[in-house]
C-alpha cells in the first residue's frame, strides 16, 4: 500500500508521513509501516482488514471530537426541532437550550409577580390578571414540553433510551442520576441507533402540542391559581360587605337627624 490512515482523524496519508497534515497527530514509525507493507501476498486480506479497521477507528475518533457549538447554533437547532423526540442533541446543544429555557421561565415568573399585587387589588384588575395567568401558564407549559423533548434527544446522543426519564419520578435521587446521564459524552453508537438529525414531522408537531396542552392543564389547575381565585372572592365579599355597612350607617344617620329635626 502507498497510503495509510491517521488513527486519530482518519485522514489518508502517505505511507512515510510522520505527522498527519490535518490534525498533526504523530504517526507510527516507518519501520512498523515497512513491516506491514512487506508482508507476504497471502496476508494481503489481513492488511486490507487492518486498514479498514484503522479507517473506521479514525471516523469514530473524529466523531468523538465534537465541533465547537455556539449559543446561536444551539438556539437554531432547538427551534428547528422543537417537538422532535427522535434524533440526538450534543451536550453543548442541550445545556445551551436549557439555559435559554430557564431564563425564559425566570422572566415569566418575574413579570407575573410584578403585576400580581397591583392587578389583584385594583377594581376590575382580576379579569386582566386571570388572562395574564392563562397566557403565562401556556408559555410555561410550552417551555416544559420543549425541555422534556430536549432531554430525550440528549439521552439518545449518549446512547441511552428515553425511558430513563422515568427516573425523574424518584424524588431527588432520580434527578441526580439524570443529570449525570445528561453530562455523558456523545457516542457514535447513539447516532447510529437513534439517528443524528431527524427532520421535524407532522406527527412530532401534534405530539408536542398534546404534551403542551397536558402541562397547561396541570399548571392551570394548580393551587396557585385556585388560591388567587379564592383571594379575589374573599376580597370582593369583604369589600362589598364593608360598603354595604357604610351605606346602612349613613342612611340611619340621615333618618335620625331628620327625626330630630321634625
Amino acid at each position: 500500500m502507498n497510503n495509510k490512515f491517521c488513527p486519530k482523524c482518519g485522514q489518508v496519508l502517505d505511507i512515510n508521513a510522520k505527522f498527519c497534515n490535518k490534525c498533526g497527530f504523530e504517526q507510527v514509525s516507518q519501520t512498523q509501516n515497512s513491516d506491514i507493507s512487506n508482508q507476504a501476498q497471502p496476508n494481503s486480506n489481513v492488511e486490507t482488514t487492518f486498514a479498514g479497521d484503522v479507517a473506521y477507528q479514525g471516523v469514530t475518533n473524529q466523531f468523538l471530537q465534537q465541533k465547537n457549538v455556539t449559543f446561536s447554533d444551539a438556539m437554531s437547532d432547538m427551534f428547528k426541532r422543537l417537538f422532535t423526540i427522535s434524533g440526538c442533541s450534543t451536550r453543548a446543544q442541550f445545556w445551551y437550550s436549557q439555559l435559554m429555557l430557564s431564563l425564559c421561565l425566570i422572566v415569566l415568573r418575574f413579570l407575573l409577580l410584578s403585576v400580581y399585587n397591583p392587578l389583584l387589588n385594583s377594581v376590575g384588575g382580576f379579569r386582566l390578571l386571570r388572562i395574564i395567568i392563562i397566557l403565562v401558564s401556556l408559555l410555561i407549559a410550552f417551555i416544559n414540553a420543549v425541555s422534556i423533548i430536549m432531554m430525550f434527544r440528549r439521552l439518545h446522543d449518549a446512547d441511552f433510551s428515553g425511558n430513563f426519564l422515568w427516573l425523574g419520578l424518584i424524588p431527588l435521587v432520580g434527578w441526580i442520576v439524570l443529570i449525570v446521564l445528561f453530562c455523558q459524552r456523545s457516542k457514535y453508537e447513539g447516532r447510529v441507533r437513534f439517528g443524528d438529525y431527524v427532520e421535524p414531522t407532522r406527527t412530532a408537531i401534534i405530539f408536542g402540542c398534546v404534551v403542551t396542552v397536558i402541562f397547561w392543564v396541570i399548571i392551570s389547575t394548580s393551587s396557585l391559581v385556585k388560591s388567587i381565585e379564592e383571594y379575589h372572592v374573599n376580597y370582593d365579599y369583604t369589600h362589598y360587605e364593608q360598603n354595604t355597612k357604610n351605606d346602612d350607617y349613613d342612611t340611619s344617620d340621615t333618618d335620625s337627624s331628620s327625626d330630630d329635626t321634625y
